[in-house]
């Protein structure tokens, strides 16, 4: 199972979890320099260890699990921590 690290948005603490789904997945778009980017949001199935709450995040927001890298900065729809 692969895991992601996520913030929680109350408590401003990181942890992973692999318990999560894809939700509203428009799929990879490509924009004007040729850069993909995952177009979905990621949402726990499971509460928060931090608060509880169940968020969702936006996947470019997220850090690459497979190159390490950052994510993107400033890119999608700005709802993280429903």
């Amino acid at each position: 199972m692969m895991k992601l690290i996520f913030t929680c948005p109350v408590a401003g603490r990181e942890f992973e979890r692999g318990d999560f789904r894809l939700v509203d997945n428009r799929g990879v778009v490509v924009d004007g320099e040729g850069n993909r980017r995952l177009d979905a949001r990621v949402r726990l199935n499971s509460p928060c260890p931090h608060c509880g709450g169940i968020h969702e995040y936006d996947a470019d927001r997220l850090a690459c699990p497979f190159s390490g890298g950052t994510p993107s900065p400033g890119k999608g729809r700005n709802e993280e921590g429903k």
